[in-house]
């Protein structure tokens, strides 16, 4: 079950265009889970210094489909 959980995360992340492995890792370290990740403001993901302007806008725009 844990890998299973795991795989859903790591897909649901890696359909973003420009989040790979290395931003997915940061954003699950910041935020511990995608729900984390959906709930994150702006000013919360410009504080993860591996993202760029556009993963961030990749991200929000994710937020809130």
């Amino acid at each position: 079950r844990k890998r299973r959980g795991k795989q859903l995360v790591t897909s649901e992340l890696l359909t973003l265009e420009g989040i790979g492995p290395k931003k997915q890792a940061a954003l699950l370290k910041a935020f511990k889970s995608v729900k984390g990740i959906k709930k994150a403001s702006k000013q919360e993901l410009e504080a993860i210094s591996i993202l760029s302007q556009k993963d961030i806008k990749t991200i929000l725009d994710f937020q809130h489909s």
